[in-house]
């Protein structure tokens, strides 16, 4: 039985961090329009550079959730 129950839980635990998505819905108002996009960890290089771009986004007046 335990030969059974540690793959499933280990193919399991896989498909769930690989399902993970970090995203944040970024939005800005210029000139009484607001632009709102979806921003995923996934498109950039690293970590980092997702948490920069939320940074300087963010320093112009932008607001993410």
């Amino acid at each position: 039985m335990k030969k059974m129950i540690i793959p499933a839980l280990t193919c399991f635990f896989m498909l769930s961090i690989s399902s993970c998505k970090k995203c944040q819905t970024c939005s800005i108002t210029v000139l009484g329009a607001t632009n709102t996009q979806e921003v995923c960890e996934e498109n950039f290089n690293s970590k980092e550079e997702y948490e920069d771009w939320i940074s300087a986004y963010e320093s112009t007046g932008g607001e993410c959730q």
